[in-house]
């Protein structure tokens, strides 16, 4: 009765702080019975920047990523990996080694076969994709791009 009556005032005790804080320093977590986070956004910043500083976070990072590989792919990290070193760590068609947006490299793949093909950046995926994989459209771009900079 107590926290209900808290928290209709517009404040909830956090425990970690040991005080009394308005929700609005509360995230949302609709777990809870009253859908409001048990730490504040300030004791979650800490307890998670005390979690990466002791590696749990970038443990946790390669786990999440070897398992996505692995339903999305049935590769391992480490065959992502050496993939990518035999490209030099850049991009298969543009040669760029910036992956073009913060989600990273993307796995090129045939969406028939499910064969993989290559690491590519963000640009040129999607311009594979754009082009539904026809390599026919992809020259008949290649054409129009080399005749439009001819007429300049």
């Amino acid at each position: 009765m107590g926290q209900c009556l808290k928290l209709s005032m517009g404040t909830k005790f956090a425990p970690q702080c040991d005080v009394n804080k308005p929700i609005n320093e509360y995230g949302i977590n609709k777990g809870n019975r009253n859908g409001i986070q048990s730490w504040c956004l300030a004791c979650c910043r800490i307890v998670d920047r005390k979690r990466n500083l002791a590696g749990r976070g970038r443990r946790r990072y390669k786990y999440r990523r070897n398992y996505n590989l692995k339903r999305q792919y049935g590769i391992t990290l480490d065959d992502y990996n050496a993939l990518f070193a035999e490209q030099d760590y850049k991009c298969k068609i543009c040669k760029t080694s910036d992956p073009g947006s913060k989600h990273g490299w993307c796995v090129d793949h045939d969406h028939k076969t499910k064969i993989i093909r290559a690491v590519l950046c963000t640009h040129c995926n999607r311009m594979l994709g754009a082009a539904r994989d026809n390599p026919d459209i992809l020259r008949s771009a290649a054409t129009f791009l080399d005749l439009m900079y001819v007429a300049y």
